[in-house]
């Protein structure tokens, strides 16, 4: 089996995306992310991946970036597929990454495009440039013109899809069959891509109650998708529906439960904003009853 196989083979189910903790003075809080990472392995989890959002790479320097992928890849090594990831760079930024996560023995390298490219003959050269040093996976919503002119590239092997619902069903109808597509977001996004053939996908849940990921994974391959669907319905979209009623940031939320499950501290680096203890003090009975903390 060739490289490029045994990563789509192990590319499947839950994937744990690490939110990077920091410290109250906004450093990385390196101890936070190590239990981050133990939590989902443990937890069932094969697959740990970086990504821009998640891991707050808007928020971290270059410095940083690499540090933090040093510290994950590290940490997961022999233990879980791992996925790295760029920012939104120019190719002369991504290549050299690309060729330090290669060394360091990351599996896959998922390559976010400059801001706004997703065309151009510059953005298929951007995705060949990377998978000529490494396992590549797409991301976002390229076109799918610029999808024709990389179904080919054998090294190109997975995509995350960040684009609407319509486009990631045209992916998966068109390309699932040469690409492992790893579904973005909630559990029910990746419920509903399911049918279409999404094997992998974004779990939130892995990095502090995986009980819940390995329900909802174990009644897939059961072809239960009632229970599935009973976890995006009564344990996912109420969670997701404090955000609205509190008026309060996902990735602030998340960052209180880890603090709340005692893995990882609460807070988020300047401009973004963590809760308040008020806040969190407030939230937790209904957490509670959610059973996303103790």
């Amino acid at each position: 089996m060739t490289e490029v196989a045994k990563i789509r083979a192990r590319l499947r189910g839950p994937v744990a995306s690490i939110p990077t903790p920091f410290t109250a003075d906004g450093e990385i809080d390196w101890d936070g992310t190590a239990n981050i990472i133990d939590v989902a392995l443990n937890g069932g989890s094969e697959v740990i991946l970086l990504t821009v959002g998640d891991s707050q790479f808007f928020f971290l320097t270059a410095e940083e970036i690499a540090a933090l992928t040093r510290f994950v890849s590290a940490r997961a090594a022999g233990r879980a597929l791992f996925v790295a990831a760029t920012g939104p760079w120019a190719t002369r930024q991504a290549a050299p990454f690309a060729a330090y996560c290669r060394e360091l023995g990351a599996d896959v390298l998922m390559s976010l495009a400059p801001a706004q490219m997703t065309t151009g003959a510059g953005l298929v050269a951007h995705y060949k440039t990377l998978a000529a040093i490494m396992p590549t996976m797409l991301v976002g919503c390229p076109a799918f013109a610029v999808l024709a002119e990389l179904h080919d590239e054998p090294a190109i092997c997975c995509f995350k899809e960040d684009g609407t619902e319509a486009y990631a069903f045209e992916v998966l109808q068109k390309y699932g069959r040469r690409w492992t597509v790893m579904t973005g977001g909630t559990l029910a996004r990746h419920l509903a891509q399911w049918p279409f053939g999404a094997q992998a996908y974004m779990d939130w849940t892995t990095s502090f109650i995986p009980q819940i990921s390995r329900h909802y994974w174990q009644a897939l391959q059961q072809g239960n998708l009632a229970e599935a669907a009973r976890i995006t319905r009564e344990v996912e979209q109420p969670l997701f529906d404090l955000t609205v009623t509190h008026g309060i940031d996902w990735q602030a939320l998340w960052r209180a439960m880890l603090a709340l499950n005692g893995i990882a501290q609460p807070y988020l680096r300047a401009p973004m904003l963590a809760l308040e203890p008020a806040q969190i003090e407030r939230l937790q009975p209904e957490l509670r009853r959610l059973r996303m903390c103790p």
